[in-house]
């Protein structure tokens, strides 16, 4: 063979392998799991410090709260309806059975913002994460007092549909609103319109098709979620200088000297036994080299 071919088709292998490593050497997309369990986080007004927080997985929620749906009766989304003249079918009949989420069980969310400490107040924001990172907020009263039309904010841990308990319910545990209200088809729809009725607007998801955005209450419909996110209205607690915070040794017997804070110069001492709380204290303040009265 030719020298210069020889060079040339050598070069052509060497990148081809280049190539096929660079693409071998591509992490796989990380893809959502089912969870089995749920932390329930309460955020003070500042978005970082954390009041509270619980965790539960999906038997203690079945065992422990009352359970939502009753593995028969199915729930609805709706998807977008990609017609100009009717983006919000208020009749909720467009692409309403290709999101069939089921006949799902789990349970209220605000029964399990409730797990933590004053549980959420108004003015919080609620926030529903997946273990993906992937969430939808809503307000305090879409979570604590739903309309009908939207009905509860439910955790589905149970699908009769789609394989019954996490994890065999793949995309569970599923955010699911349960709509107390049927469209002409009796089915439990919480539809476009449902959406643009019942949530305040910053709340409303669209599928963005080039330029134009198209309703879809599928996607407030979080798959996988592992957190729920509290963000309460509420100031952090006060902070506190630690003068000490260590063991003191304490002798049983043995006392030491105080006199009264509020005794003239000179007046009354008193013995006062180590194994004292007191006896903690000026411990701690020998220790440490802190005052106190």
């Amino acid at each position: 063979m030719d020298k210069t071919i020889y060079k040339r088709v050598l070069g052509v292998l060497m990148c081809l392998a280049l190539v096929l490593t660079s693409f071998g050497s591509i992490a796989a997309p990380v893809l959502a799991a089912p969870s089995d369990s749920i932390t329930v986080t309460k955020y003070a007004i500042d978005g970082t410090t954390i009041l509270d927080q619980v965790t539960v997985d999906y038997t203690w929620m079945e065992t422990n709260l009352p359970v939502q749906g009753d593995g028969v009766t199915h729930y609805y989304h709706q998807g977008p309806t990609f017609e100009s003249s009717n983006m919000w079918d208020p009749d909720e009949l467009i692409n309403v059975d290709a999101r069939d989420y089921g006949a799902a069980m789990g349970t209220d969310s605000k029964d399990l913002c409730d797990l933590v400490d004053g549980g959420a107040t108004a003015g919080s924001i609620i926030e529903f994460q997946a273990d993906d990172g992937f969430s939808k907020s809503f307000a305090y009263e879409d979570v604590y007092s739903p309309e009908p039309e939207q009905g509860k904010l439910v955790i589905c841990w149970y699908n009769a549909t789609y394989g019954g308990y996490v994890p065999t319910y793949d995309t569970g545990m599923r955010l699911i609103f349960f709509a107390e209200t049927t469209n002409s088809e009796g089915k439990y729809v919480f539809g476009n319109w449902d959406m643009h009725e019942t949530l305040a607007e910053e709340y409303w998801h669209y599928y963005i098709q080039g330029t134009t955005y198209w309703p879809s209450s599928s996607g407030l419909s979080v798959q996988n979620v592992d957190r729920i996110n509290i963000y309460s209205q509420e100031d952090p607690p006060p902070t506190m200088d630690v003068l000490y915070d260590g063991a003191v040794t304490l002798t049983s017997g043995d006392t030491f000297d105080v006199t009264a804070y509020n005794a003239d110069p000179g007046g009354t001492t008193y013995a006062i036994s180590e194994t004292t709380p007191l006896g903690a204290l000026n411990a701690a303040a020998g220790t440490a080299g802190f005052t106190y009265v």
